[in-house]
């Protein structure tokens, strides 16, 4: 996923002279952008849900994560793509057919954003909810705990 959205940068930094050509690879690598972090995020939700093995209340909230991450990315991809009809109007303005209200974009934009945020740090904290499980002698915990905390910054 990764690659792909390296190609549709260079193609991006390379049509610079040309506006409506960035713009269109723009709009195009936007969902795959969304694809390539959110697949990285499930997988690492398949390595705690592994880790922790059989610990119901974590697995359950590791699993609604998952189903979460997909069904928030299907829904930012599908608007990203499907909001104008022809795609094209997108980028040329000039073409004729009708878009989505910029507002609903706008909303599903800051939902997206905010619930990105949330996961990151999620996924960033739940190593110490693990270490916290685990029955760690206290002295040993603390230095892991501290890390965990700068790793969040």
């Amino acid at each position: 996923m990764a690659v792909i959205g390296t190609v549709f940068t260079i193609i991006e930094g390379t049509s610079l002279d040309d506006r409506i050509r960035a713009l269109q690879f723009d709009y195009l690598a936007q969902p795959w952008l969304m694809f390539g972090s959110t697949l990285s995020k499930i997988s690492i939700c398949f390595f705690f849900l592994r880790t922790i093995g059989n610990r119901r209340p974590w697995n359950v909230v590791l699993t609604t994560l998952i189903i979460a991450l997909a069904i928030v990315n299907l829904v930012f991809s599908l608007v990203a793509n499907l909001q104008c009809q022809p795609l094209e109007k997108l980028w040329n303005p000039a073409v004729l057919g009708q878009c989505f209200n910029p507002t609903i974009e706008l909303n599903i934009g800051y939902f997206q954003g905010a619930f990105a945020v949330f996961s990151y740090f999620f996924l960033a904290a739940f190593p110490v909810m693990i270490v916290r499980d685990m029955g760690i002698i206290r002295s040993i915990r603390w230095p892991f705990y501290v890390l965990a905390a700068l790793s969040l910054m």
